[in-house]
């Protein structure tokens, strides 16, 4: 699985971190699952400089499912978030990239959840 980090599509540029901590995170809690295999994060920047993509790109779907052909994952996730601290919205997107199929998750709360 190779988690990309998500897009900040808020206008608050400080939370851009958020997006790399939403990535980490994910690969985290799926690390010790057995059978799961979430490719860690220097991993995924050396696919990028391999395919000589900038690590900061703004990725279209495309370039995603490039990347994670070249990395040999078998589900690629993206998403986005926005929001503020008492109203705040992630959407990831998994793809599985054998099928082509794909599945979009929501969750909303305060970020502090």
């Amino acid at each position: 699985m190779l988690v990309f980090p998500f897009e900040n599509l808020s206008v608050d540029r400080s939370l851009d971190w958020i997006g790399e901590g939403i990535s980490e995170l994910i690969i985290a809690r799926l690390q010790p699952e057995p059978g799961v295999h979430a490719f860690p994060r220097e991993e995924r920047l050396a696919t990028f400089e391999r395919l000589s993509i900038p690590e900061t790109a703004v990725l279209s779907r495309a370039t995603a499912l490039k990347l994670g052909w070249d990395a040999g994952a078998d589900i690629v996730v993206t998403g986005s978030f926005y929001g503020n601290a008492d109203d705040f919205h992630i959407a990831a997107r998994l793809v599985d990239m054998e099928a082509g199929s794909s599945i979009e998750l929501k969750a909303d709360g305060k970020l502090q959840d």
